[in-house]
């Protein structure tokens, strides 16, 4: 009898651990679908975009401005917008005006930092007030064509921002400023190559490159490639050739890179793959879309959507396009 009480306790045990485990795994799924759909929706409800999409735990941010009006030069700021929208009310939005255009955020504690081709700018959401702009780079002089930012992306507890041709710049969010500029592919000179976009995933954080010299067709051409930095050992780890000129913006994820070309095409890199001095094939290439159309601007990622900025081709005897927001399901883009 005691044999036999022993095996029904442990058969209970063992169904009971499995559908507490069946449970969890469920309620979490059921959770991670939310928090997309609570994205999706409060993404939708907007209609306007330009630069970028982002999220945080409680917020929509959308960006706007432009990085010149037509070919001055040197550039001077031109105003731009950050619209903060409520996740869990979308119909509740704030509206922050900025003395140049708004080209990427992140929110740090009760921070919020907002990237303009100017500087970095430190805002009280609550309040609506800049608290500080801080500089981005050591230079002090105005910034020539294509040196200013590009994005940023925060990872081991400092700001990450792809600096065009000045390359890499790290904000450290205690110290509160640039602490370092890491130049890119000066070996190169005279060639020259800018940082266009940086996206984090693991323990790198990835900086894409682009051609700024132009050279000759029978010229070696500048570097077009993704510079893999290690936070940890604040070193370069690799540097990849094989890019296409015109890459524009990047995201990740624990798995995938995804490198756009102003949202046309779209390549998505397998991150374990990327382990040598040359890119892997992309493992997808995505240039055709279900509407007319294709993403534009700095997308956001997670598991379930991919979160952008779109332009939208309205076909018809009168041809037009326009900037709409989507969330178009990674499984219908192969992403």
């Amino acid at each position: 009898m005691k044999s036999q009480n022993s095996k029904f306790l442990f058969l209970m045990k063992m169904i009971l651990t499995c559908w507490f485990a069946v449970s969890f795994t469920s309620s979490q799924s059921q959770a991670q679908q939310s928090v997309a759909e609570l994205r999706k929706a409060a993404l939708e409800s907007q209609k306007e975009c330009q630069n970028f999409v982002r999220f945080d735990d409680n917020f929509l941010y959308l960006g706007f401005g432009a990085y010149k009006r037509a070919f001055e030069e040197p550039r001077f700021p031109i105003p731009g917008m950050l619209k903060a929208i409520s996740l869990r009310d979308p119909s509740k939005v704030i509206t922050i005006k900025t003395s140049d255009s708004v080209i990427d955020v992140v929110s740090f504690s009760d921070r919020l930092y907002v990237l303009t081709y100017s500087g970095l700018q430190e805002w009280n959401l609550l309040t609506q007030e800049m608290v500080f702009e801080h500089p981005t780079n050591f230079e002090n002089r105005i910034l020539e064509y294509k040196e200013h930012p590009q994005g940023m992306v925060m990872s081991h507890g400092k700001i990450y921002i792809a600096h065009g041709r000045l390359g890499l710049a790290i904000f450290d969010l205690l110290q509160n400023k640039v602490v370092k500029m890491v130049p890119l592919m000066t070996s190169q000179a005279p060639l020259e190559s800018m940082a266009t976009s940086v996206a984090a995933a693991g323990h790198d954080v990835y900086i894409s490159m682009d051609s700024f010299t132009l050279a000759n067709p029978d010229e070696k051409p500048a570097f077009r490639g993704i510079i893999a930095y290690n936070p940890m050992e604040e070193k370069i780890t690799r540097q990849m050739i094989g890019l296409d000129p015109g890459n524009s913006s990047m995201t990740a994820d624990s798995k995938y890179l995804v490198v756009s070309y102003m949202g046309y095409p779209v390549w998505k890199y397998d991150r374990s793959e990327l382990v040598s001095e040359k890119l892997p094939r992309p493992v997808q290439s995505i240039s055709t879309f279900k509407e007319p159309g294709h993403p534009t601007g700095s997308a956001f990622m997670d598991d379930e959507y991919y979160y952008t900025c779109y332009m939208k081709h309205n076909l018809g005897p009168n041809p037009s396009a326009e900037r709409v927001t989507r969330a178009i399901k990674r499984s219908d883009l192969g992403l």
